[in-house]
């Protein structure tokens, strides 16, 4: 598979299309491995942060682990309402239609359907889910663009000591139900 070249002002090829859609919607890691090769690596999260502005986002520490970027939750926000209203057009639709076709099975088998999927059913949703562990850390983040006309963004970041790792899914499905609430309120207001 060769690395795809994303977002340089025209839509990419329909391969690099389809190898995006995979990455985005069922967290195909070997397409992001690729897309990280191809885009500099380490680079492209200072560069990215750099043109949005991301003041907490950072390159991980080992330059092959993708993976282990940081963020922050206002910094995850930034990104979507670039996506949202920035973007242009044809890849704005590339990329929301992916993540609003989220399979529940991701392509390394894991249930991604954790967080905004299981804890807001009724909610329309574009959801980038996000696992793993690292050293003694378990990480799992639900966020995306939820609500009619996917209005609101949602962003639910959790990480545990790694013996916890199979708790979390739970966790972050509860604390996206809460937010059911407040997404009802919300509407209600307009």
């Amino acid at each position: 598979m060769r690395g795809p070249k994303v977002f340089c002002g025209a839509l990419p090829d329909a391969e690099t299309q389809q190898q995006l859609r995979q990455m985005l919607s069922a967290s195909h890691d070997g397409v992001a491995d690729d897309l990280w090769d191809a885009e500099g690596g380490p680079a492209l999260v200072t560069r990215m942060a750099g043109m949005l502005g991301l003041t907490g986002t950072q390159p991980p520490d080992d330059p092959g682990e993708w993976g282990d970027t940081l963020t922050t939750a206002r910094d995850v926000v930034t990104v979507y309402r670039y996506i949202a209203n920035r973007l242009a057009a044809p890849d704005r639709d590339l990329v929301l239609s992916a993540l609003t076709e989220a399979p529940r099975t991701a392509t390394d088998g894991f249930d991604q359907y954790f967080g905004i999927p299981d804890g807001l059913p009724h909610t329309p949703w574009a959801i980038k889910q996000g696992w793993g562990t690292s050293g003694d850390a378990a990480v799992m983040n639900s966020t995306g663009l939820v609500g009619p006309s996917q209005r609101y963004v949602a962003v639910l970041l959790a990480s545990a000591p790694a013996s916890a790792y199979g708790m979390l899914p739970q966790a972050v499905t509860a604390a996206a139900g809460a937010l059911a609430g407040l997404l009802g309120a919300a509407g209600a207001g307009q």
